[in-house]
């Protein structure tokens, strides 16, 4: 990861856990969360248009401007708008995508659920998944969900990232431990 990824990514990880923890604190989080689901949807379905906002150029009158434009017509409650104000005081509002994914994530885990994925050379069938879901939950005492990506450079083996966890059984990382240990010996 590069330095400014893990900027980006320590940045969303501050941000995300303060809205989380302030809808917690102010008793909103239903309506916080149907906030972010808003603007999240928003992120995704129009890019351009937060660009335009997020610009540099762009004084923060104006920013703040259609922040209140914005929060009226998709109706989003207060804790929202002034978290929204506080990114743009802050000059963080380029990064609210990254912070709404964190403040789903640190909701998921509040509610004992985790997501991950399973990174294999082939596809795996419905019933492997569940079981390793399955096996996962119980050894987590979460409720892991996995999500299945098919990378066929992978020689076999898989790879398994849950949370802060990665396991990588897969054949190439075997190969370079071994070719480690024999230039060792």
């Amino acid at each position: 990861m590069s330095s400014s990824s893990q900027v980006r990514q320590a940045v969303a990880n501050r941000y995300g856990r303060v809205l989380f923890e302030m809808a917690c604190d102010e008793n909103v989080l239903g309506a916080t969360l149907k906030d972010v689901k808003t603007l999240t949807d928003l992120l995704s379905s129009d890019e351009s248009e937060w660009k335009i906002l997020t610009n540099p150029t762009i004084s923060r009158e104006e920013q703040e401007q259609v922040i209140t434009s914005l929060s009226r017509a998709l109706s989003l409650k207060d804790l929202t708008t002034r978290f929204l104000q506080v990114l743009s005081f802050n000059g963080r509002l380029s990064y609210l995508y990254e912070v709404l994914k964190v403040f789903y994530l640190v909701h998921e885990e509040a509610m004992g659920k985790v997501s991950g994925t399973i990174e294999t050379a082939r596809s795996l069938k419905k019933d492997e998944i569940q079981s390793l879901e399955k096996k996962l939950s119980q050894e987590m005492e979460k409720e892991v969900t996995l999500t299945e990506l098919v990378n066929p450079e992978l020689l076999g083996g898989a790879i398994l990232r849950v949370s802060a966890v990665m396991v990588d059984a897969s054949v190439g990382s075997r190969l370079s431990k071994l070719k480690t240990v024999m230039m060792k010996g």
